[in-house]
């Protein structure tokens, strides 16, 4: 039986989500023929993700489906001016729909008038300032304008996703990054992609390029090309800054260039619409103790290459390494079950046994219920809660 999102959601402490929604009778209504759709949905959550008060730490556009995971910030929304709100939700429902709209949602006008008359009404402010830190706003007006789109495009009506979507709350560090890594995981795991660097759609990808063009930049400063450590796969070897053969994974823990980069991007926000790792990844201890992007993408890397069936080779020697600095009691086989496993990511909660317990007590069960294999057996917390 399904939660209510009141109960699933805890509003009072709001954290990570992974939502998935999926096209109705889970059709390929985003695949062969209707690829740029796939481009509509990443392009509308852009926005979303700029005119709500929220953070995108990952997603993936599949060709029946999208994942994303989120984080809303309503104590932000709070403390928006009147004015904000209103041109904030102006942009999101101007008031009138078209194909010009519906293309250029993210350079619409806003009717100065109408501005005008809803500034000075506090009611309407106030409840369009809790919606634009709502969850369930917020899936709502990624999906409701591509169905919008997709029947105006096949001069059609009826329902384009699943009346519902699905939440999953992520509990704490690890279980965020394990479903970031999942849900950047999908085009290999559905055969549509042989590597991040080819997964289109995926915040992966998005993060490969906007790294490979801070380091390139950073280089081009120094006088020379951008440089990243590599950690040989290869027993008995050491770490060398030098360009990796085919079997080493790159980029695996980071250099003086990246080291830079990661100040730097701590300081200062990133180009990327999505939340930095650094951010993610920060647990109070500074930015000593974040990862970095380089360190997210070489798991994410790694473990897909060991995902592919056609691949030839073994565990990455850096695997054991970078699951270690996630949490110790992980071991590569429980990793890579996961992480090729249906729906790991989804039901219950995910995080550590202590998380899930205190999380059934606050929806009043009496036990937590989750589906993934990295916590299930779980007796330990070796991390904070986000």
């Amino acid at each position: 039986m399904a939660i209510p999102r009141h109960i699933q959601i805890n509003f009072s402490r709001p954290g990570w989500v992974h939502c998935v929604a999926r096209c109705v009778r889970r059709a390929y209504l985003a695949g062969d023929g209707f690829a740029h759709r796939r481009v509509w949905i990443e392009d509308r959550l852009r926005f979303l993700r700029e005119v709500f008060s929220c953070e995108v730490a990952a997603f993936a556009v599949m060709s029946n489906h999208v994942h994303i995971v989120v984080r809303m910030d309503p104590q932000a929304a709070s403390e928006w001016s009147d004015q904000t709100v209103a041109e904030r939700w102006l942009r999101v429902f101007p008031g009138h729909w078209d194909g010009d709209f519906a293309r250029r949602a993210a350079d619409v006008e806003i009717d100065q008038s109408r501005l005008a008359a809803v500034v000075g009404d506090s009611g309407w402010i106030a409840l369009r300032r809790e919606r634009l830190g709502s969850l369930s706003w917020f899936m709502r007006c990624l999906c409701e304008v591509i169905a919008r789109r997709a029947n105006a495009e096949d001069d059609c009506t009826g329902r384009f996703w699943e009346g519902r979507y699905s939440s999953t709350p992520l509990l704490d560090k690890p279980a965020l990054l394990a479903c970031m890594a999942y849900v950047d995981l999908n085009p290999v795991r559905a055969a549509m992609a042989s590597d991040i660097e080819q997964s289109d759609h995926t915040s992966g990808q998005l993060r490969l390029n906007e790294l490979r063009q801070e380091l390139d930049g950073l280089g081009a400063q120094s006088g020379r090309g951008g440089q990243c450590d590599v950690l040989s796969s290869q027993p008995g070897q050491q770490e060398s800054r030098t360009s990796a053969p085919s079997h080493d994974i790159a980029v695996v823990r980071p250099g003086r260039v990246e080291r830079d980069l990661l100040a730097q991007s701590v300081r200062t926000a990133e180009r990327t619409w999505l939340t930095p790792i650094a951010i993610v990844t920060a647990d109070g201890g500074g930015a000593s103790s974040s990862w970095t992007a380089s360190a997210y993408l070489a798991l994410v890397e790694a473990t897909g290459r060991w995902l592919r069936c056609d691949k030839r080779g073994a565990v990455p020697l850096c695997l054991p390494h970078l699951l270690s600095r996630l949490d110790p009691d992980w071991s590569p086989g429980t990793w890579l079950t996961t992480m090729r496993g249906h729906q790991q990511m989804s039901h219950g909660s995910v995080g550590a046994r202590d998380q899930l317990q205190a999380e059934a007590r606050r929806r009043g069960h009496s036990r937590a219920r989750t589906n993934c294999v990295l916590f299930q057996q779980r007796t330990t917390n070796s991390a904070g809660a986000l």
